[in-house]
């Protein structure tokens, strides 16, 4: 989280190459046009998620949906579906870790919530019929969506599930 890593685009029809992002612990993840941009810090509570969509030069802030800076999540606990974003988020506020970092590391897992994100109205909503429940653990990630349902690997177990939208 704390190495500066930069986003380049190359152009070879014209031969150009350009910096499009740049930050600490940036990663990105890219699809139909929007574009989820993770930004880490020394401060866990700098960190950021940022929903881009570049074809109308919007940009929203993830913490800013849920009114709180502190909650984040990971660019892989999202799956873009045309103009909606699902993601799995952390039920309780992370406190003093290193994002990315720590997340990658396995130092810690956690319990996650589903929410749905859409860009057209910005704002959040409860996305699936899965209810939080704190005795069954779900840490999600590589989520995608597929036929009205949304699937992703539960690190808790390493198994693959669904719940339908």
């Amino acid at each position: 989280a704390l190495i500066k890593n930069q986003i380049w685009e190359l152009d070879l029809k014209n031969k150009k190459i350009k910096e499009t992002a740049n930050g600490n612990g940036l990663i990105i993840k890219e699809e139909g046009g929007l574009q989820l941009q993770f930004t880490g810090s020394p401060n866990r509570f700098t960190d950021e998620l940022l929903i881009n969509y570049p074809e109308n030069n919007s940009r929203i802030s993830f913490g800013s949906l849920f009114n709180d800076s502190k909650i984040i999540t990971l660019p892989e606990k999202c799956a873009i579906n045309g103009f909606k974003v699902y993601c799995a988020v952390p039920v309780e506020v992370l406190g003093n870790i290193l994002l990315p970092d720590d997340y990658y590391k396995r130092k810690f897992i956690t319990q996650d919530a589903f929410y749905l994100i859409n860009i057209d109205s910005q704002k959040k909503s409860a996305a699936a019929e899965l209810v939080y429940d704190p005795e069954i653990q779900i840490d999600a990630v590589d989520l995608t969506v597929n036929d009205g349902k949304l699937y992703f690997i539960n690190r808790v177990d390493s198994r693959l599930y669904s719940v339908k939208l």
